[in-house]
């Protein structure tokens, strides 16, 4: 049975934006779904991030599927490059994944350090991921366009633009994303 895992983004929870909707939608499909609520959402570490992720998901295997949003989009492809040699998922959809923000304050830029220069092992990531998916819109107010292709580009990701959805929140009005679950039924 297909299990989907939903990392919410950073000052979210798994109320927030378009995870309960997803949530409901996959269950609704016969996938298992969780959102957890990762810990200390206001400020979030890698280390307590990735760890969260890895108490959930017991055993990751071609029938788990890893969804993001923002930083939850980092926190899954740090994941997944601490996987064992033959730990394996079949897919990650990234929303919104960033490895630089704009338009933040001094007290976000010090939060967002750890992140931004704490290095990424895409290849590390990209053995334990048999595919990827990245969505990102033009319009998004923190993650500008092409720091979003970057992101899908090391990782050899499917690309989806998705015109005028801010970033993803409801904020932007975005409590539904269906370009998620037809990639996750279309594998």
């Amino acid at each position: 049975m297909k299990r989907v895992y939903i990392i919410h983004r950073w000052g979210g929870d798994s109320t927030s934006d378009w995870v309960p909707w997803l949530k409901e939608e996959s269950e609704a499909k016969g996938i298992e779904a969780h959102s957890p609520d990762m810990p200390n959402p206001d400020a979030p570490t890698i280390e307590a991030w990735t760890g969260a992720i890895r108490n959930t998901i017991q055993n990751p295997d071609d029938e788990t599927y890893l969804i993001g949003h923002s930083v939850g989009c980092q926190a899954i492809v740090r994941y997944l490059s601490s996987l064992q040699e033959n730990e394996m998922i079949d897919k990650a959809i990234l929303v919104a994944p960033w490895t630089k923000l704009t338009n933040m304050n001094d007290n976000m830029q010090e939060l967002v350090k750890q992140w931004t220069d704490t290095p990424i092992d895409w290849e590390g990531a990209k053995r334990h991921c048999k595919s990827f998916t990245v969505i990102y819109s033009n319009d998004d107010p923190k993650v500008q366009e092409e720091n979003a292709k970057e992101f899908g580009n090391r990782l050899g990701a499917k690309l989806i633009l998705e015109e005028n959805r801010g970033h993803f929140t409801d904020e932007d009005d975005v409590t539904q994303l269906p370009v998620i679950i037809k990639e996750i039924l279309s594998f």
